[in-house]
């Protein structure tokens, strides 16, 4: 992690392929593929999120084949280590602005936040309202500087999004806040 709490791009990963396996088993090859898949449709193509193989997380002893055999077809699971390092890397932080890799750890965080406690979900959620308000007053701060033209509409555009996504994000606290 950076000094921030934040993930690395390698963690970014980690988390990816243990956050598919708290949602169940699955074969070594489905496992890489479903990854690889909804990594390249978040941001694209990046060589920056060329992860470390499925078998470094064997080796670590994070992930495990469910029938002791090995193989591309072989049942994948996820171990007990392997699910104290997903709740870890779930509640890390996150940077603002949201640049591509930020974006795919916010869409990750969103895709597993169901994986945690409600306190922690409830913690979680108020971590991404807190980074999308800073994110909003940024984008009204600029639009204050009187800009123009097609900027001036994009940014418009933006700041409309983002109050979106925070007024979203509110209502999913409160139900958070209501399970915890």
């Amino acid at each position: 992690m950076y000094g921030d709490k934040s993930l690395t791009p390698a963690e970014t990963m980690r988390l990816a392929v243990l956050g598919a396996l708290t949602e169940g088993d699955v074969s070594y090859a489905d496992l890489a593929t479903s990854v690889r898949h909804f990594v390249e449709r978040m941001v694209g193509p990046s060589l920056e999120l060329l992860g470390s193989s499925l078998e470094v997380l064997r080796l670590e002893g994070l992930i495990e084949a469910a029938d002791g055999r090995s193989g591309d077809q072989v049942p994948m699971r996820l171990t007990p280590a392997g699910r104290d390092t997903f709740e870890k890397l779930m509640l890390s932080s996150l940077r603002a602005p949201l640049n591509d890799i930020q974006r795919l750890v916010l869409a990750l965080k969103l895709r597993f936040i169901d994986q945690l406690s409600s306190e922690d979900r409830a913690d979680q959620i108020d971590l991404l309202l807190e980074l999308t308000e800073t994110e909003l007053a940024r984008l009204e701060d600029l639009r204050r500087t009187g800009a123009g033209g097609m900027f001036a509409d994009w940014l418009d555009q933006e700041v409309d999004h983002t109050g979106k996504r925070r007024a979203w994000l509110k209502s999913c606290l409160e139900r958070a806040e209501a399970d915890v």
